[in-house]
């Protein structure tokens, strides 16, 4: 199942709340580009689809589309917040999301 990380959770809880539906959530739905390759997209709405995966963690609800559910299953969803600019990313669950300049020994 996705993970979110608490930036994730928060960054998401804050576009929540600023948006006209604030008891609702963030939607994750996969649109083809091509034949091989979809891209993700993210909305707010006020609640999940019928068909939707619904992951509530950290004060936040996350509506996963079928289609990008079955993508994001192994994934850890994490954003950076950089003044009014949040940027979510995705890594595969186990490793450790990227941050700053890599530690030396």
């Amino acid at each position: 199942m996705l993970t979110i990380t608490t930036e994730a959770a928060q960054a998401i809880n804050a576009i929540v709340e600023s948006s006209p539906m604030p008891q609702g959530g963030l939607k994750i739905t996969a649109k083809p580009v091509s034949d091989t390759e979809s891209t993700l997209e993210l909305s707010v709405v006020e609640a999940p689809a019928e068909s939707d995966r619904v992951i509530e963690d950290q004060g936040t609800r996350v509506f996963l589309e079928e289609l990008a559910s079955d993508y994001l299953e192994d994934k850890v969803l994490d954003a950076e917040v950089e003044g009014e600019q949040i940027r979510f990313t995705l890594q595969d669950q186990g490793q450790s999301p990227q941050r700053g300049a890599p530690e030396q020994n």
